[in-house]
């Protein structure tokens, strides 16, 4: 999982960089897996992180080595929803002071869909989404670990895509504006949005940025 506090990149420009652990109003609900006395034991090796729904977050904020900028991008996690409906919750986003300018990865919950994935891209300037890759409904199911990756090939649709513990999902895809636009913001989080919105409601491990596309 990304962790501490040093600074640095793998070979494939893997983000290794958490500046800060914000932990909510509700300490108790929100986990480490190690040094809390009353937690659990998870069959997941350590170390990963549950999320109580209630502005839990891990801010990574500005990070010169991983903007999405105008390139390709690949997120991958290990990801345990405790519900798969209702709010919708961010695995990992990217944003702006203006709340138009974000990247996420995200449970996408709206018109009462169950289990649907959706990874997007808007700009404020130009006001617009630069990329959607949506599923089906009920492609993640609640308590439940699954091995998620979304890619962004900025050129090729065809390399866009959601996988789901190794099966390509995702059914749409468009908005591609061919890297034209940048998203170079300076706000990443895990678990939530900058806005504090789409707050991540379970546990979330091994979450890993690249900024190429993945291959199939």
């Amino acid at each position: 999982f990304i962790s501490g506090s040093a600074s640095s990149t793998g070979s494939f420009g893997i983000l290794q960089t958490v500046d800060d652990a914000y932990i909510g109003t509700n300490s108790d609900a929100y986990v480490h897996s190690q040094n809390v006395p009353n937690h659990v034991a998870n069959t997941l090796s350590q170390p990963y992180y549950r999320f109580d729904g209630d502005t839990d977050k891990i801010v990574i904020g500005n990070t010169s080595a991983m903007p999405v900028g105008t390139g390709d991008y690949s997120i991958e996690g290990l990801v345990y929803f405790n519900a798969v409906s209702g709010n919708g919750q961010i695995i990992l986003g990217d944003s702006g002071a203006d709340a138009n300018n974000f990247m996420r990865l995200m449970l996408f919950t709206e018109a009462s869909a169950v289990g649907k994935l959706r990874f997007d891209g808007h700009t404020a300037d130009p006001n617009q989404y630069n990329w959607i890759i949506t599923t089906p409904e009920n492609v993640v199911s609640a308590d439940k670990w699954h091995h998620i990756v979304g890619i962004i090939d900025r050129d090729l649709a065809a390399n866009c895509g959601i996988w789901v513990d190794g099966v390509k999902v995702s059914d749409t895809h468009s908005n591609l504006d061919s890297g034209a636009n940048s998203h170079d913001f300076d706000n990443i989080n895990i678990g939530i949005d900058y806005a504090g919105n789409y707050d991540f409601n379970g546990q979330i491990a091994k979450v890993r940025c690249f900024n190429h596309a993945l291959s199939d």
